[in-house]
């Protein structure tokens, strides 16, 4: 299963991503366009990366911190059609995959814990 995620993420260079934008330097129109595509006004954004191929907004980055509480989720997905594909792997079951190889490392768990930590403290 984890081939087909490499094989999926190496065939998908359709879906390159343009620089990133910062927010201060978004339009009022895109942030209304990404409130649509999250379903709720974006909170804690610091910029926005665009999907090359579609010109559409892709990936909200988010700050680590909002509403000064730590917030987990640094970057959100919001392009339809990636967000498909990333769906389709996750219901092949990757992420689960994925996951066992992190607990069969003691590298990658304790990677992890420093990296939880850091963002901890």
């Amino acid at each position: 299963m984890i081939g087909f995620f490499l094989d999926a993420m190496e065939t998908s260079s359709k879906h390159t991503l343009k620089t990133r934008v910062a927010q201060s330097d978004i339009d009022r129109d895109t942030l209304d366009a990404v409130h649509k595509l999250l379903g709720r006004e974006p909170r804690g954004m610091l910029g926005l990366y665009y999907s090359e191929q579609t010109g559409l907004p892709a990936v909200v980055e988010v700050s680590c911190l909002v509403d000064l509480r730590p917030f987990p989720t640094l970057y959100w997905l919001i392009e339809p059609t990636i967000c498909y594909w990333l769906d389709r792997l996750e219901a092949q079951g990757v992420i689960r995959e994925l996951q066992e190889v992190i607990d069969a490392s003691e590298l990658m768990r304790s990677a992890m814990r420093a990296d939880h930590d850091w963002y901890r403290d």
